[in-house]
C-alpha cells in the first residue's frame, strides 16, 4: 500500500478572481513511510482554473475548479506509482464550486456552487465519467454585507448512511437538510426539518460527522465558532446542544474558520484559523460528543485553509495558502498535541490536502 498526499491548489488567471499564482494544479506528493516526510511526484495540469478543494475515494480523485463562468468538476484516476490520469470533466449551470464530496455507499458525488449558490449532483463510474443528476438552486441572505448578500454554499456532507446531505450556506446562516433519492440522484428537503439556522452573520463553511457517537459539528466562517449538534437517526434532525468559539479567549484580530476534522478514535477535534495562524485542538466527551478547548498550536504557516491526517494519523498536514506551503505537524496520539518539529514544502497557494491510500 502508497500513501500519497495530493493536494489543490489556487492557479489563479483568467477566469479566477486571484492574479496567477505560479500553481501548475494539482499536485502529488509520496509519503515516506518511517518518517511520514514528502516526496514530490507528480503535477496535473488539464488547465484547470483552481482546483482548489478535492475529494479521494479509492483510486477516483474529483476536484473542483473556482471558475467564476461555470460549476465545473474533473475526474482522476491515481495509479499504483501515484500518477495522475485524467478521465473526465462535467460542467453545470452555477460558479465557483468551492467543495467536493464523495457519496459513502455508492457511486455519487457533490459539488457545492458558491458564487451561484446551488448544489450539484452527479453519478461517477469506475472509469472515472461522471453525469449530472440534480441541480439544486438556494434562496435566501443574511445580515453582513457582501459576505451574505446571496446564497453561498459552502460544502456538503451526507450522513454516514449515505441517506441525507447537509449542506452549509455561508450567505443565508442555514444548514439545508436535504432527503437522497439513491434510486434517481436526486435532493427533497427533509419534511421534518428543510434546514437549521445558525446565529445571524455565523456564516457556515464546513460540516462532519462524529465516527461513531450520533453527533456533527459545524464550523463557521465569519463567526469562528463550531456549533454541535445531536443527530436524530430516524427523523434525520439536528438539535443544536453546544456552540464554542475557535479561537482564544481575548482574541479580537480578524480570523476566519477553514476546517475541521476529527480524529477515527474520536477524542479529538481540529480546526484551522486563518488569521490566527492556528490549529485549535479540542477534547470531545466520550458521552455527548460536546468539545472543551484543549489548546492551540502554530500551523506552520500562514492561512491555513486546509487540514488532514497523514497515515495512521500520526501527523496532521496544514496547507497554508498565504505562506505558500504545506506543513507536516508530528501528533501525539493520546493527548491529540503537536509536538514542536514540523516539516515544511513548498507549493504556490496550496488550498487542500488529502491522502490517497493506493495498492
Amino acid at each position: 500500500m502508497n500513501n500519497y498526499l495530493i493536494v489543490g491548489t489556487y492557479t489563479g488567471g483568467s477566469h479566477s478572481d486571484l492574479e496567477i499564482t505560479g500553481s501548475r494544479g494539482i499536485y502529488v506528493y509520496q509519503i515516506e513511510p518511517n518518517t511520514n516526510k514528502l516526496r514530490f511526484l507528480d503535477c496535473c495540469g488539464q488547465g484547470q482554473i483552481d482546483p482548489a478543494f478535492l475529494a479521494v475515494k479509492g483510486n477516483t480523485i474529483v476536484t473542483e475548479n473556482e471558475r467564476k463562468d461555470s460549476l465545473t468538476l474533473q475526474s482522476f484516476q491515481i495509479t499504483g506509482d501515484g500518477k495522475m490520469e485524467w478521465k473526465d470533466c462535467l460542467t453545470a449551470t452555477g460558479s465557483k464550486c468551492a467543495h467536493v464530496c464523495f457519496d459513502p455507499v455508492g457511486n455519487y458525488l457533490i459539488g457545492a456552487g458558491y458564487s451561484s449558490g446551488n448544489v450539484a449532483v452527479a453519478s461517477y463510474k469506475e472509469n472515472g465519467k461522471m453525469e449530472l443528476t440534480d441541480l439544486v438552486f438556494h434562496k435566501g441572505s443574511s445580515i453582513v454585507p457582501k459576505r451574505q448578500e446571496c446564497p453561498h454554499a459552502h460544502s456538503a456532507r451526507f450522513s454516514p448512511d449515505g441517506q441525507e446531505l447537509f449542506v452549509p450556506d455561508l450567505g443565508m446562516d442555514k444548514v439545508m437538510n436535504y432527503e437522497f433519492q439513491r434510486e434517481t440522484g436526486k435532493l427533497t428537503e427533509n419534511p421534518k426539518q428543510p434546514y437549521v439556522t445558525t446565529d445571524p452573520g455565523e456564516g457556515p463553511r464546513h460540516f462532519c460527522f462524529h465516527p461513531f457517537l450520533p453527533v456533527a459539528y459545524l464550523l463557521t466562517e465569519i463567526g469562528n465558532h463550531i456549533y454541535v449538534y445531536q443527530y436524530e437517526k430516524t427523523e434525520r434532525t439536528l438539535k443544536q446542544i453546544q456552540k464554542i468559539s475557535v479561537l482564544p479567549d481575548g482574541y479580537n484580530q480578524v480570523s476566519y474558520g477553514a476546517e475541521l476534522i476529527v480524529s477515527e478514535d474520536g477524542k479529538f477535534l481540529y480546526s484551522s484559523n486563518r488569521g490566527h495562524d492556528s490549529i485549535g485542538l479540542f477534547v470531545i466527551s466520550e458521552s455527548s460528543g460536546t468539545l472543551k478547548a484543549s489548546g492551540w498550536f502554530p500551523c506552520g504557516g500562514r492561512g491555513p485553509r486546509h487540514i488532514c491526517f497523514g497515515p495512521g494519523e500520526k501527523t496532521v498536514i496544514v496547507a497554508n495558502k498565504e505562506s505558500d506551503n504545506l506543513a507536516v505537524l508530528e501528533r501525539d496520539s493520546c493527548t491529540g498535541a503537536f509536538g514542536q518539529n514540523y516539516h515544511t514544502y513548498s507549493v504556490p497557494a496550496p488550498a487542500c490536502a488529502a491522502l490517497a491510500k493506493v495498492e
